[in-house]
């Protein structure tokens, strides 16, 4: 399958330099069922970023080729349904919902054979994207052009007549709502839309929101030890179920936990529980982002000063698109490019199979129980996630 990213976000050097060497050419389409005549697929000028090693989510895959199984509206009127279906990834930053979407795509890349279309609807100032640069950059994506200083509404028509029969896969990754969704959504029912966002798509039909909690406990220490490494893991099982606790099993949490114990080999789990436990929360913080700060605050405290920039200092304090801005600008603090995914912490990359990761130093014993020096009060953002 060949896909094509748009839109506000980038891909990691490490996509990048993959599509280079392993993307496949363009291919001819599979023959139609239906007759019509094949169409050009997207052209392979980007691989998809790579998501890794998937842990758990299973029930939430079933839920999403159920929602792909059951009859429309339209079909249960007797009409065939006029527009592509809409699956919904909804979860809070940090929860996973792209790596989710990355794989359920990977999932249905047989049944499209046209290839992937990804566009991000947030810009990497936290503000929505402009649909009207998304359609353009989506019509290039096709292969076809567009007039320039076209409105908006003749691109987005443009874009629902190139994908009009095509049997194609729409990612709309980080979507701030339904108004930057609508326009993008083809008149093509062989096309399925797969849309990332927080909330629901209020004001879109027929569309169920796959909601995203934390990751079970087996899934979220098997995060934490593909980072951390498996040995203290191991030895120390309810310990390692207690930090997916601490962590709300919300992976960008879980990401930054293990990369911050495999940066200290003669530390243990509990540690690391104990020093996550001791991270003070702003008051006001709500209950849902507690995990994740706790996480980023460990990971930021534990950067040298030279990279320890005042990241608070302008912190906005109010509003929902200077927050997101804020949340973006420490996203690339700990080497992210803030995209709210858990690959997107490059930083935290998984330990060697066998052996934790860390610097090497001279060998000393492990005590029982660390003392955790409590971290004065700092006013920081939300983390990013994913």
């Amino acid at each position: 399958m060949t896909d094509q990213a748009v839109g506000g976000g980038h891909l990691p050097s490490e996509a990048a330099e993959a599509s280079a060497t392993t993307a496949p050419g363009p291919r001819a389409a599979a023959p139609r069922q239906d007759g019509a005549a094949a169409r050009p697929t997207v052209p392979a000028t980007a691989a998809a970023p790579s998501t890794g090693q998937f842990a758990g989510r299973r029930r939430e895959l079933k839920a999403l080729h159920a929602d792909i199984a059951r009859a429309g509206l339209d079909t249960l009127s007797g009409r065939k349904g006029a527009r592509s279906r809409v699956l919904l990834i909804a979860g809070r930053p940090g929860s996973g919902r792209t790596a989710l979407a990355e794989e359920l795509l990977k999932e249905l890349a047989g049944d499209h054979p046209d290839g992937v279309l990804r566009a991000t609807l947030t810009g990497p100032d936290g503000e929505p994207a402009d649909t009207g640069r998304t359609a353009r950059e989506l019509l290039a994506a096709l292969g076809a052009g567009a007039p320039a200083g076209a409105p908006e509404d003749e691109l987005a028509e443009r874009l629902r007549e190139e994908l009009t029969g095509r049997r194609a896969l729409l990612f709309l990754d980080d979507a701030p709502g339904a108004d930057q969704v609508e326009p993008l959504l083809p008149d093509a029912p062989d096309c399925l839309v797969v849309v990332v966002a927080q909330g629901p798509l209020t004001g879109i039909p027929d569309v169920r929101p796959c909601a995203l909690g934390g990751l079970d406990s087996a899934a979220g220490v098997a995060v934490l030890a593909r980072y951390a490494g498996p040995t203290r893991i191991t030895v120390d099982p309810r310990t390692a179920d207690g930090v997916v606790e601490e962590c709300g099993g919300q992976p960008a949490a879980l990401v930054l936990a293990g990369a911050w114990l495999s940066a200290r080999p003669m530390s243990s789990v509990a540690d690391l529980c104990q020093a996550l436990h001791a991270v003070p929360l702003p008051p006001d913080l709500p209950t849902g982002a507690r995990p994740l700060f706790r996480a980023f605050r460990l990971a930021y405290d534990a950067l040298p000063a030279a990279r320890r920039p005042d990241i608070a200092a302008d912190h906005p304090g109010a509003g929902r698109s200077g927050g997101r801005a804020h949340r973006l600008r420490a996203g690339r603090l700990l080497g992210g490019d803030g995209r709210h995914d858990t690959r997107r912490v490059r930083r935290a990359r998984p330990a060697a199979a066998g052996r934790s990761r860390g610097r090497r130093g001279p060998r000393r014993p492990c005590p029982r129980r660390r003392a955790v020096s409590p971290v004065p009060p700092a006013r920081l953002p939300p983390p990013p996630g994913t």
